[in-house]
């Protein structure tokens, strides 16, 4: 049986690690040919082709920093050269920068609105132009339940550049409507990355994953896979008449039952 995925090409923006890592994989078993994109991680995005290769499917790394305009165009220029053209675009490059309102530095704001934001505006662009060329697309942005207020503290310009994926995710959507392209968003909860371990000891970890655990209806966080295949049903052709919506994926959380935008 075909996969989910069958001939499509997709780009996946922080394919290396994380989610993307898993999304990656897991579209590659659908049967996507896979560009993987990263930005410093060049051995770990040269693993995920490996593992995608050694199992039969096709998969390309291209390095591109998501901020810079010029790095994109060039990014998706190369992609569809390889494969000629981009079906799927999964926006899901992103990072975090700790602060509150006195001590989050300037310059982390800039590069948070830069990946987080920017980042998603030059890669729908310039993706958006094939798939308009080709009359079929399908864009997934990754914002963060953390966009409607609940996160950690010292969190807000994290929270509020992810705010503006979800504000996008609609907009992009109505911009699109017509053209066959449907643009979606998937909002993870805590979910198991690099980025959550990032700064923490073992201990730490373990203190806030039981914290967001206990706030959760599933009484746990995320596993990346488990995000990566609520990205699947939006990229694949079950999610036809869906657009402009965000899935919540975050185990229930009961801090903040009204999930409405």
């Amino acid at each position: 049986m075909p996969g989910r995925l069958e001939g499509k090409v997709a780009l996946i923006t922080g394919g290396s690690r994380g989610i993307g890592r898993a999304t990656a994989l897991l579209f590659a078993e659908e049967g996507a040919m896979v560009c993987v994109n990263f930005t410093a991680g060049a051995e770990d995005a040269a693993k995920v082709v490996r593992e995608i290769v050694a199992a039969g499917g096709e998969a390309v790394a291209l390095k591109a920093n998501v901020a810079d305009e010029g790095e994109v165009i060039a990014m998706v220029e190369a992609a569809v050269k390889r494969f000629g053209r981009v079906d799927i675009l999964v926006n899901n490059a992103g990072i975090l920068r700790q602060g509150d309102l006195f001590s989050l530095k300037t310059e982390d704001i800039d590069a948070m609105l830069g990946v987080n934001v920017k980042g998603v505006i030059f890669c729908t662009r310039e993706v958006g132009r094939h798939m308009v060329e080709k009359g079929y697309g399908k864009i997934v942005n990754i914002a963060s339940n953390a966009a409607l207020g609940t996160a950690f503290k010292g969190t807000t310009g994290y929270a509020l550049t992810k705010a503006a994926v979800l504000l996008l995710t609609k907009r992009f959507a109505l911009e699109f409507a017509g053209a066959g392209i449907t643009v979606n968003c998937v909002s993870p909860g805590y979910t198991e990355t690099d980025m959550t371990m990032k700064g923490k000891t073992a201990k730490q970890f373990e203190d806030s994953v039981a914290d967001v655990s206990a706030r959760a209806m599933l009484r746990r966080v995320a596993k990346p896979i488990e995000i990566a295949k609520a990205i699947l049903f939006l990229a694949s052709d079950e999610s036809s008449f869906t657009t402009g919506t965000t899935l919540m994926a975050d185990g229930g959380r009961t801090d903040y039952l009204s999930h409405g935008f």
